[in-house]
């Protein structure tokens, strides 16, 4: 047996087939229809690579949407909660001036500070579904 073994000598036959194969010429029909057929194919090919892509695409549109309307509605609750804050500490600020007062006048003053208190409450919660409606 000589140096190369057994897998160069299959090697070396099928390189003769294949060249065998190369020397013999197609004819023009064939070459037309060969052409055609690798035409046909590879637009069915990129027919299905776009279609694999666009569905991709959506998916990734449809994610991006659902994480930009987690983002929104995450800011206008946030937004909210301060608002609510602020109105909480001057509702604080308000009753302790009230403290200051007597009789009516204190009672009133109280009643405006807690008044005062829901509707900041009540605009804060209709800012937050301005911002980012609940479904």
């Amino acid at each position: 047996m000589n140096k190369f073994g057994p897998i160069a000598i299959m090697v070396a036959a099928g390189l003769i087939i294949a060249t065998a194969g190369c020397a013999k010429q197609q004819t023009a029909a064939q070459t037309r229809a060969g052409v055609a057929n690798a035409r046909i194919a590879g637009e069915k090919n990129v027919a299905i690579a776009q279609s694999i892509a666009s569905g991709k695409m959506a998916k990734a549109d449809a994610g991006v949407a659902k994480a930009q309307d987690k983002a929104t509605r995450t800011w206008a609750g946030t937004n909210r909660d301060m608002t609510v804050a602020e109105a909480l500490a001057a509702n604080k600020v308000a009753l302790a001036r009230c403290g200051a007062q007597i009789g009516h006048a204190r009672t009133d003053c109280k009643n405006v500070a807690n008044s005062d208190l829901a509707a900041a409450k009540a605009h804060a919660a209709a800012t937050q579904e301005t911002q980012a409606p609940i479904l």
